[in-house]
Order: C-alpha cells, then sequence, then structure tokens
C-alpha cells in the first residue's frame, strides 16, 4: 500500500476516534434519558411484608403496586446485615463490607462526571452513613457529588435551598445541634424521617430530579422503640412510597419515563429489634419491586438476585460506562430485550 494511502487510513481512523471520544465526552441529553427512582428500606422483616399474605402492614406495595410491576422474592443481602454493605451494592455494584470506604465510583458521580448533568438533577435523601456512600479517589471530588439531605449532612444547590422556609431551616439547624451536642440520631427521634421525607416531596415538586435515592430509615426505630412503633413506621413507608409511585404516573415529566426500585437493605432477625449476626454464612433473603416502562406487570419471581443487580440494571437504563461490576441485568423483568450491555 502507497504512503499515500496509508495516510489517508491514518487519518481515517483518527478521526474516527477524535469523534468517538468527542461523542462520548459531550453531555448527554437529560431529555433523551429515563428517570430512576430508588427507594431502600433500612431493614424488614419479611414476615411483616412480601411474607405477609394479609399485607397488614405494607398495603399498597403488595396490594395495588404489586399488580402494576414485578415483584422478586429472593433478593440475597450478602456479607453483614447491616445498612451500608447493601446500599453500597447498589451504588457501586460491587460487594462492599461494613465501614470500609468506597473502591469505586458510585452511580450518582458517574452521572455528575459522565453526563455533566448538575448536582440538584442527581438527589440522595435519608441516610445517617453519609461518609460511606461516596467515592472520594483522585478526579471525584465535591464536583462529582449529589445534592442530598443526609441524616447528618445537609449540602443542597441553591435553587435547592430556595425551596425550603424557615420551618426547614430551623429544623435543620435543631437537628445539626441535637446530633453535634447530644449525638441525637434518626432513628431516636421520630419526626426527623417526616420532617425529612417533607423536603424530599419539596425537592421532587420544585426541582424534577432525573436520579432519586432515598433511603426511608423510619422502620429503624425498632431498634429503640416498641414492636408497634416498628409496624407504624412500615405502614408510613408504604404510604410514602405509594405517594411517589402515584406522583410518577401523574406528573407529566415521570409518567411512562421512570423505573422505581424498592427493595430493604436486609432483614431484621425474628424478633424484629436487631439484625442478624450470621450473614457471611447465612445471608438473609428480602425482597424486590420494580416498576416502569417496559416493565412486566403483576409478575412475582422466585429466583436468587443481589442488591449489585440493581446497579446492573439501572447503569444498561442509563447507558452509562462504568467500572466492572458484579450484578447482572434483570432482563426477565422487562416486556421485552433491553438495549447494549455493559
Amino acid at each position: 500500500m502507497s504512503n499515500k494511502r496509508w495516510c489517508s487510513v491514518l487519518m481515517a481512523g483518527f478521526l474516527l476516534l477524535s469523534l468517538s471520544r468527542s461523542a462520548w465526552s459531550a453531555p448527554v441529553s437529560m431529555e433523551d434519558s429515563p428517570n430512576i427512582i430508588i427507594i431502600t428500606l433500612a431493614g424488614v422483616r419479611n414476615i411483616d411484608s412480601v411474607g405477609d399474605p394479609t399485607h397488614q402492614y405494607m398495603p399498597h406495595l403488595f396490594g395495588e403496586m404489586s399488580r402494576e410491576g414485578v415483584v422478586y422474592t429472593d433478593l440475597v443481602a450478602k456479607n453483614l446485615e447491616f445498612h451500608a454493605p447493601a446500599i453500597c451494592a447498589i451504588i457501586t455494584g460491587r460487594t462492599q463490607y461494613l465501614d470500609v470506604p468506597l473502591r469505586f465510583p458510585t452511580v450518582y458521580q458517574y452521572l455528575r462526571k459522565q453526563f455533566h448533568w448538575p448536582a440538584s438533577k442527581v438527589w440522595v435523601s435519608g441516610s445517617g452513613d453519609e461518609d460511606k456512600f461516596f467515592y472520594t479517589g483522585k478526579g471525584w471530588g465535591q464536583d462529582t457529588l449529589p445534592d442530598r439531605i443526609h441524616g447528618y449532612e445537609f449540602r443542597l444547590s441553591p435553587e435547592l435551598q430556595n425551596l425550603f422556609d424557615d420551618k426547614d431551616w430551623d429544623f435543620i439547624r435543631t437537628w445539626q445541634i441535637l446530633r453535634n451536642h447530644y449525638h441525637l440520631s434518626w432513628i431516636s427521634w421520630a419526626s426527623g424521617g417526616r420532617i425529612q421525607y417533607d423536603m424530599f416531596k419539596k425537592v421532587m415538586k420544585a426541582s424534577k430530579p432525573k436520579f432519586v435515592h432515598s433511603i426511608m430509615y423510619d422502620v429503624e426505630v425498632a431498634h429503640t422503640d416498641t414492636f408497634s412503633s416498628y409496624v407504624l413506621a412500615l405502614k408510613k413507608c408504604d404510604q410514602n412510597i405509594y405517594e411517589i409511585w402515584q406522583m410518577i404516573q401523574s406528573d407529566p415529566y415521570y409518567k411512562d419515563r421512570t423505573y422505581l426500585f424498592v427493595s430493604p437493605d436486609h432483614e431484621r432477625n425474628p424478633y424484629y429489634a436487631q439484625h442478624s449476626t450470621n450473614a457471611y454464612d447465612d445471608p438473609s433473603h428480602v425482597w424486590l419491586y420494580m416498576f416502569g416502562p417496559d416493565v412486566k406487570k403483576g409478575v412475582t419471581i422466585d429466583r436468587s438476585m443481589y442488591h449489585v443487580d440493581i446497579f446492573a440494571t439501572v447503569v444498561q437504563l442509563l447507558k452509562l460506562k462504568t467500572h466492572a461490576h458484579e450484578g447482572h441485568v434483570l432482563k426477565d423483568a422487562f416486556v421485552k430485550p433491553m438495549g447494549r450491555g455493559n
């Protein structure tokens, strides 16, 4: 082949590579991407939820909602049966142990860095362990983090700060004082979950975030209060989830464009108040609810799946390019095959 022809081939290859890189680094249109809402419940017994034929504590989710979506009945909670390992598996797709810093970026951070979405469009609410749920490696700084109201931290874009009134900010200041000086936690203050959910609703209505992760810690009252308080908190979570589900179907921004994932992070022990302690050898088994475009309706799937599979499915739906993960896309939840693999 002549030198001139070789130069033409090399130039064409260089041009294709440049276009590929430009296309990858360019912002992805938010209008073309689906919305994702993930709700994680802080420890729920199966006997009070998926295993209760009466659905007395979660009548909406296992009643009307289950007829419009898919329920996986065997979500395996690997490793320690605490909140952080399961939540980290959902947001990184990798197995995570308790009190170990994240070794991989989160789906929140990929969205911000790769798609250039503003922080106000990637919203996290409700965790008390915010220091465990973000990756802090080189190149993954504050500019990759989402807006959030965590149990101990409030980081909001200016447009979101303006949503809250004096009552909200009085609550935030009071909470920070009680937390810093008296070590009060969300599970010791039943009204904390309610106020946080009210603030969450304001953000959903005004800011219309594209990616939402709501960690509902209300049922953690089981650690410090009575069984009746625990089931009342469970009923309240069911009501909140139902309101979010109805919002998805009534708000034109979310209708027919939003995927909803609901799951506990782990199962409580038979006495409801504590965690099990043998999850290394005998992991707990909880459940996952899925709803959205092309998701099957009224289907129950009994095979085993894992929290990392939620990550795999979400990044497939969003067409995110991520690190290698352990999860598998939940293909059997969909009416028709999904797009390209990840």
